[in-house]
């Protein structure tokens, strides 16, 4: 988001099934951190059992070794968006996140 400024970078974990933001995070930068911060934020606030599935694009923030470990560390499964890598591929997943941020109102 573009901001008198400069830009902010916000990151955030949906709950589909709850329909809500459950985690989120904002940086200047945009860089795993930020996207750790959120998934750590949601863990704390949900506390998922093992088996979540978690639905990502294929950002290096998402597919760094980090990110990997801490999902694998709670017994969740990774689905990413792009190319057919598993039968838990699910490019359709992406567009609830694209809906929120195209939600959003930009004042210029």
């Amino acid at each position: 988001m573009w901001t008198s400024e400069g830009w902010l970078y916000l990151a955030i974990v949906l709950d589909l099934f709850a329909r809500r933001v459950v985690g989120w995070a904002v940086s200047d930068r945009l860089h795993k951190e930020l996207a750790l911060e959120a998934l750590r934020k949601a863990l704390a606030i949900r506390r998922p059992s093992a088996g979540l599935i978690y639905h990502a694009d294929r950002g290096s923030q998402y597919c760094s070794t980090a990110y990997q470990t801490e999902l694998k560390k709670h017994g969740i499964g990774i689905s990413m968006s792009g190319r057919m890598l598993s039968h838990l591929s699910r490019p359709e997943l992406g567009c609830a996140a694209d809906s929120l941020f195209q939600s959003f109102s930009y004042c210029g």
